[in-house]
């Protein structure tokens, strides 16, 4: 091929300098080995030099024997030298590092000083004339001392630099040891270093040449010293003011005029300028400059596309820029850039492929083969890059030798024409398409697909261009982009014959017959008739386009594949669904449901759309019950096909309507029956398959939802009196319901229902049906709303009973006009609401066309009842003195008043009451009896009744540690009735939780009911010790002014454990009425943080009723005898 995609791997490598290294034996000296593996295999930084091994005795390129000092006269012959890159990466080094075993106290010195001296003087001999640095490397085996404190190193060193000829900067000591690595790192930083200067100084030497040039006649050197000088830059590692010199370079480049001679030449080297600035542009994280300058950079030059006769050249050299910056951009993504999905490498590859595609169709125009060509013309070496071989150097405005141009051309057209062009644009289009995967281009991904299967197809390989194309031809059908389709459907269909794959050739076929297809009517005509031979099992027609040798291949293997399916019967199944074919068909259930007694009734509409009549063999409609199947097949079996009273004989664009009609199964009643599969047979081995009711939403643009089920419509015809296929109603799913009952039923009972009674519910049912029934059963069930709603039906009021969630009465058979009546009872334990469902199921024979079919009828009724609580129950825990307290004390009587309002709107007799107490608890009084059995309660009436209580000291010595505890009571059990019923049912409460506190004493106070004014009172108070140790207790008592006491007054007393101390006291009461008793105060010293004090007035009663002195009067009192104080 020409030199148009020529690029050097010298631009796509990244420059390093060039460091030689010699003296070290890797092979044979172990030493040398780990020195050279360390440089080299054991890094851990990023590398900044290319550093190589070379013999002592290496060659290096020799410099030009006379130096220009004048370009007066100088002519370039070209731009960009082909070897000169590659001479300074690999060639001419920057540094030469000569290794050599040397220690200081070598007792050989003076020899081996002069052998390391040779050596250096071979290389310099080597470089002769060249800047090159020269470095030796003494590696010694024994630990060099601290500068300044081994004279005879640094004397040694001395005459060593002298011996060689170097600065004493350019000698190293490396010594062999376990931190190698540490001294190769230091060494490398000076390698890096002399590189650095050396590099430095070319860049300045190619400078000093810019005043000797004019542009007039020096134009190319001014490109070629920048690029020079950019390039040093670059191996120095100075990426910035590389890129202002290519820059410059570049611009120097666009100044230069364009010719058919250097056409070829100022592409090559403006495209190698413009890799270098995009690179570096995408290394300085500098993305936009990068896409700006690729994109200025083929606008200038996209219209430069020099000599007519190699316009295939300019597109080759197109393609290249194209592929070079989509990898510039990949690696750049690689590296860490962020790509956006309207730019990113896909699109650059998916150009070079469609230059590559121009670059073909100029190739078939242009070149045309010859055999007289000379191919000699194009060999030898090239100087410089972009050059022609025949005419090296010229710079001419135009060719020197126009016969040896024009053959140098038909050389040119002659190479290209061997070019498999395809080879090139297959993987291009392979990495567009990775690339617009990744960013979710999901449109150009399969436009590229699109492409790679018609490459495939020229390549001739034809499986692979068929897969491709079938995995993009979905997307293009459901899109709805018809033209696209047609378009990939042709070749699809090529590949299809070429490969003998009549699966996927019948299946195109049908899609380019449609009406969406775009392609001609002939053709439609050509493909209508080989898809009748392929249903007739002979070969079909090769299709235009295809190679000669293909064709005669292809028709082998279709001879062969059809022999196999006349042995075998082979069936070619073709799931139409998704396909805009030719046939079209419509399925329509005549009704949303259909009772168990009447006739289904299903209609198939049919439209072709092909060019000619068709007929077809057998028309089949599959449910999702298998039992119907057969009743709904159509096999037409006139013999002859173009037969227009055929059932399955189809004109274009002309509807025809096929109906079935069949019983239903008594095993389906509820149950929905839906059309999973129509299919239309075309001859003897193709079926046509539409998965459900044959119309699909991607392909026909009539769909609409509300013509799937729903209203039906009327169906409409057009003038000619053809049905309009879009007014076709879709209905593939239908119900089938249980004949209608006549029998009636109703439910009577006395709503609201109350928690907890036995609530009777009443069916009657009666045969209104024509005949007897059979099986009638009764089934009585209760929905649950939550999973924890418990079964609350019941058949009697047995206690042994069990609640259930559904009852069933087998009635068998009733006669016409018998009637049947059957309670149930509900019994709820919370208030809500209950939905109960009665259903009777019964068996009857009806006539259905022609059959007696045995139908299962039901009637369903559904009752809700309400349910209320019958009343409301709370209690109240307080003292003696029934006020309300919030705990009680160990061993201390209180009070649990219990109060009950009805809340029901019926009558409620309470039969009786019963607490049931934990074992934490007991009656104070033995055995409690209630206290309202036989009461008769209205809506809104309230009883309550009183019980004392205690928490025994036996059961709760544990909370003698405790300040207290929560403890529960037990239950309340009330046992009543509604005033109509005589089940008796019991209400169960919980009592209150109640907090018990343990306190070591208890006071008791034993007083008269009454006293009377001035007569002695004797009074007890007695003490009780709850502890398990004596407790000390201090007795105060207050005297009041109304009684004179006797008695001690304050006194200290000792309780054994578990035992009490009696006091007594006489009072005289001075006044009468409600009077205030002496206080009585109780301190334990032992229990300083319990105050006792205030615990004792809570225990002990505080008044007293004293009645008057009693007086015998003859006379009644008068007011003169009450005195009022």
């Amino acid at each position: 091929m020409a030199s148009a995609c020529e690029f050097p791997d010298e631009l796509i490598t990244r420059p390093l300098g060039y460091v030689a290294l010699a003296g070290l034996d890797s092979q044979n000296n172990a030493m040398h080995r780990s020195i050279w593996d360390t440089f080299t295999v054991n890094r851990r930084q990023e590398k900044v030099l290319n550093i190589q091994l070379i013999p002592g005795d290496a060659e290096f390129p020799r410099k030009k024997p006379k130096q220009r000092s004048s370009y007066e006269f100088y002519i370039p012959k070209g731009i960009f030298k082909t070897n000169w890159m590659k001479k300074h990466m690999s060639g001419l080094p920057a540094l030469v590092v000569v290794f050599y075993d040397l220690d200081w106290n070598d007792p050989q010195w003076k020899e081996k000083q002069t052998e390391c001296a040779s050596r250096v003087a071979v290389i310099r001999s080597s470089l002769y004339g060249r800047n090159s640095k020269i470095a030796v490397v003494l590696i010694q085996k024994n630990m060099p001392l601290p500068p300044g404190e081994d004279p005879q190193a640094v004397h040694r060193a001395e005459s060593l630099c002298q011996a060689c000829e170097l600065p004493s900067k350019s000698l190293f000591v490396l010594p062999f040891s376990d931190h190698l690595h540490g001294y190769v790192t230091r060494l490398e930083g000076a390698f890096y270093e002399i590189a650095q200067a050396y590099y430095t100084a070319e860049a300045k030497y190619v400078k000093q040449h810019k005043e000797l040039l004019n542009k007039s006649q020096h134009q190319l050197l001014y490109v070629r010293h920048q690029f020079k000088i950019g390039f040093y830059n670059e191996l120095k590692q100075d990426p910035n003011a590389a890129l202002k010199h290519y820059k410059q370079s570049y611009q120097y480049l666009l100044e230069h005029r364009l010719t058919d001679i250097n056409n070829l030449e100022i592409k090559l080297c403006a495209g190698f300028l413009n890799y270098k600035i995009c690179k570096i542009s995408f290394q300085l994280t500098a993305p936009l400059d990068a896409i700006g300058q690729f994109r200025k950079h083929m606008d200038y030059f996209k219209q430069k596309s020099g000599p007519s006769e190699l316009l295939f050249e300019h597109f080759a050299w197109v393609a290249k820029q194209f592929h070079l910056f989509g990898e510039l951009f990949q690696e750049a993504i690689k590296n860490g850039l962020q790509a956006i999905q309207t730019q990113h490498p896909g699109f650059y590859y998916q150009s070079a492929a469609n230059a590559t595609m121009t670059r073909r169709e100029y190739c078939k125009k242009i070149c045309q083969f010859s055999e007289a060509v000379n191919s000699d013309v194009l060999s030898g070496h090239l100087e410089f890059y972009g050059q022609r071989p025949w005419r090296p150097g010229c710079q001419a405005n135009e060719a020197p030798d126009p016969g040896l141009e024009q053959a140098g051309i038909l050389c040119l057209q002659a190479q290209e024409l061997a070019v498999e062009h395809f080879l090139v644009i297959i993987p291009l289009l392979s990495n567009a398409v990775g690339q617009f995967r990744e960013f979710k281009c999901g449109r150009m991904k399969r436009s590229c697909m699109t492409q790679m299967g018609e490459e495939y197809f020229k390549a001739k390989d034809y499986t692979k261009a068929l897969n491709f194309l079938n995995r993009v031809a979905p997307y293009y059908r459901a899109e709805r982009w018809f033209e696209l389709l047609s378009s990939l459907l042709v070749t699809a269909l090529r590949c299809a014959y070429l490969t003998a794959s009549a699966q996927d050739y019948i299946t195109f076929s049908l899609e380019l017959l449609g009406e969406h297809s775009s392609i001609s009517n002939d053709e439609k005509t050509r493909i209508q008739m080989n898809l009748m031979r392929v249903a007739n099992n002979t070969i079909p027609e090769p299709e235009p386009g295809c190679d000669e040798e293909s064709i005669i291949q292809a028709k082998q293997s279709w001879s062969e594949l059809l022999q196999q399916t006349n042995e075998n019967t082979v069936i070619y199944t073709i799931d139409v669904t998704s396909l805009a074919g030719f046939v079209q068909c419509k399925t329509s259930l005549e009704a949303d449901n259909f009772h168990l007694n009447e006739m289904a009734s299903i209609k198939v509409y049919l439209q072709a759309c092909s060019m000619y009549p068709i007929r077809f063999s057998e028309l089949g409609v599959k449910f999702n019950n298998t039992l119907y199947d057969e009743r709904c097949v159509k096999q037409d079996k006139t013999d002859h096909a173009t037969d227009e009273n055929s059932d399955l004989y189809l004109e274009p664009k002309k509807v025809k309507i096929q109906e079935f009609k069949f019983i239903l199964s008594p095993d389906d009643v509820e149950q929905k029956l839906e059309v999973k599969q129509l299919y239309l047979r075309l001859g003897d081995s193709i079926v046509l398959s539409w998965t459900g009711s044959g119309l699909d939403a991607n392909i026909s643009p009539s769909f609409d939802s509300t013509n799937y089920g729903g209203g039906r419509l009327p169906i409409k015809t057009s003038t000619d009196g053809n049905i309009l296929w879009d007014s076709i109603h879709i209905s593939p799913i239908t119900d089938i319901l249980p004949r209608d009952s006549l029998i009636s039923m109703s439910v009577h009972h006395d709503a609201p229902a109350l928690v907890d009674e036995y609530y009777p519910l009443t069916v009657t049912i009666t045969n209104t049906e024509s005949d007897k029934i059979n099986n009638t059963r009764l089934k009585i069930t209760e929905t649950l709303t939550t999973e924890k709603t418990l079964p609350s039906l019941y058949k009697d009021t047995a206690e042994d009973e069990n609640a259930v969630s559904v009852i069933e009465v087998d009635l068998k058979t009733m006669e016409t006009g018998q009637t049947e009546k059957s309670t149930i009872y509900l019994k709820a334990n919370e208030m809500g609401q209950r939905t109960i469902e009665f259903q009777v199921t019964y068996n009857m024979s009806v006539s259905v066309g022609e059959e007696m079919v045995n139908c299962s009828c039901s009637k369903n009724e559904s009752v809700e009842v309400n349910i209320q609580i019958p009343f409301s129950i709370s209690v109240k825990i307080a003292s003696l003195k029934f006020q309300q307290i919030d705990k009680v004390h160990v061993g201390e009587t209180f009070t649990a008043i219990t109060y009950i309002k009805s809340t029901s709107p019926w009558p409620i007799d309470i039969t009786s009451s019963e607490m049931v107490l934990t074992k934490n608890f007991q009656e104070a009084n033995g055995n409690l009896t209630s206290q309202i059995a036989g009461l008769e309660l209205q809506e809104n009436d309230i009883a309550s009744e009183c019980s004392c209580l205690l928490a025994p000291l036996d059961t709760h010595r544990s909370l003698m540690n405790l300040p207290h505890k929560t403890l529960q009571m037990g239950r309340y059990l009330v046992n009543w009735k509604r005033r109509s019923s005589k089940k008796v049912v019991t209400t169960k409460v919980n009592l209150p939780n109640v907090n018990v506190e343990f306190i070591p004493f208890f006071v008791e106070a034993t007083i008269p009911p009454y006293g009377r004014m001035q007569e002695c009172m004797l009074c007890h108070y007695t003490v009780y010790n709850h502890t398990n140790r004596v407790l000390e207790v201090e007795v105060v008592v207050k005297a009041s002014g109304a009684f004179m006491l006797a008695g001690s007054s304050q006194v200290q007393l000792r309780i054994l454990p578990h035992k009490k101390h009696s006091l007594s006291y006489n009072m005289y009461p001075l006044v009468c009425g409600e009077v205030l008793l002496p206080q009585f105060h109780v301190n334990l010293p032992q229990y300083q943080q319990l105050n006792s004090d205030a615990i004792t007035q809570k225990m002990l009663p505080t008044h007293a009723f004293v009645k008057p002195h009693a007086t015998h009067r003859k006379e009644p009192l008068t007011p003169q005898d009450i005195q009022v104080k």
